[in-house]
């Protein structure tokens, strides 16, 4: 008369009939591994890779310097519209953009407005054959950007695209050297047109104000008091410390609202 062990455990018949195949131990192990109390609990599927953390996460744009010959995988982050910055010559354009590494962001110009179409924001593209300048990246030919593979995903850390994107402290702005370019979102506070090719605007945020004078082009830009400025690569001045537009500067104005954009 055969009797069971009360003790033994489910699914150890399957073992005792094949006590010689190690595949199917295997097998048995790989299913505990899976099916642990917590797994089967939870229902959930093994979580996805996070974004990696960075010890040291950059809060301003990285410099190079030259011709950088070295092929530079980013991804983008934003890209302003194209603009002709040459008030002589108008078919002169170029537009501004952010991109990422997995530790750095940069400032780029790009003097061709034919890539425009590869620099879509979270489109993973290499950069190469271009000049570190002033703390920009300059970008003058199309062989200087291609495509990488359709499923190329760059993990960067939402900190670091946090700093890409964020507006520095005007309290900050009064600290930094003569020279600097500067771009962020600033409310204005007060506006003055000096004349026909001088405005200067009085900008503020919850540290203090600063005067921003724009010159030529742009002060066709219709921004009032209230509204808000995207300024982007405005240098920093004078002893007192003022932004004001370059070649280079662009400006966005969004118009405040009752509606959230």
């Amino acid at each position: 008369r055969e009797t069971q062990n009360p003790k033994q455990a489910p699914g150890s018949e399957l073992s005792a009939q094949s006590p010689t195949r190690g595949s199917n131990s295997q097998t048995a192990r790989s299913w505990d591994h899976d099916l642990s109390p917590s797994r089967m609990l939870s229902g959930l599927s093994p979580p996805e890779n996070p974004k990696p953390r960075l010890k040291s996460v950059p809060t301003k744009a990285s410099r190079e310097e030259g011709l950088q010959t070295c092929a530079k995988e980013v991804m983008v982050l934003k890209a302003t519209e194209p603009f002709a910055y040459d008030v002589i010559d108008e078919e002169r354009k170029m537009f501004h953009a952010t991109v990422v590494t997995e530790s750095q962001f940069f400032r780029v110009k790009v003097f061709h407005v034919g890539l425009k179409d590869k620099f879509i924001p979270k489109r993973v593209i290499t950069l190469a054959d271009y000049i570190g300048r002033n703390g920009f990246l300059e970008v003058y030919n199309v062989s200087s950007v291609s495509d990488v593979s359709a499923d190329r995903k760059m993990e960067v850390s939402s900190r670091l695209i946090q700093n890409a994107n964020a507006t520095p402290k005007i309290k900050d702005l009064h600290s930094e050297e003569p020279g600097t370019f500067v771009s962020g979102v600033y409310q204005v506070h007060k506006k003055m047109v000096l004349d026909q090719c001088i405005t200067l605007y009085e900008i503020q945020d919850d540290t203090g104000t600063m005067n921003v004078l724009v010159y030529g082009r742009l002060t066709k830009v219709n921004c009032e008091e209230g509204d808000k400025l995207t300024l982007i690569c405005f240098e920093l001045s004078g002893d007192t410390r003022q932004l004001r537009s370059v070649t280079h500067s662009f400006i966005k104005e969004k118009q405040e609202t009752t509606t959230q954009s």
